[in-house]
């Protein structure tokens, strides 16, 4: 085997072995972020003393910015992504409506505060 023949393989194998090891790191990051999220879930329920764990307007926003982190590393795949997408948007949409009900609530109580 010549030696470019022999440095080409050599260079093919480190590449394949760095993608693989790139893939299993985002994957892992993916998985703490979302282990994390659980874990924060999860807390609430256990300060209630075992009731199930609400689900607030702040934990949305956090499953949101996951969900964000997590497609900018890559964790998730081609086929994937129209649904992850499609969540997303809900999400967003949602969090949108909850923010602006919020706002309003906000300005109609305001009037009544200053006449008070």
């Amino acid at each position: 085997m010549s030696e470019q023949t022999q440095e080409e393989t050599t260079f093919e194998e480190s590449t394949v072995g760095e993608t693989n090891t790139m893939e299993e790191q985002m994957n892992q990051e993916a998985a703490e972020a979302v282990d994390t999220a659980a874990t924060a879930a999860e807390a609430p329920a256990a300060a209630a003393g075992g009731a199930p764990a609400d689900l607030t307007v702040q934990d949305l926003q956090a499953l949101k910015v996951i969900i964000d982190v997590a497609s900018q590393r890559g964790a998730f795949r081609p086929n994937e992504m129209q649904t992850v997408g499609a969540t997303y948007t809900k999400l967003e949409q949602f969090l949108g409506a909850i923010a602006a009900s919020q706002q309003a609530q906000q300005a109609a109580e305001a009037p009544a505060a200053a006449e008070g």
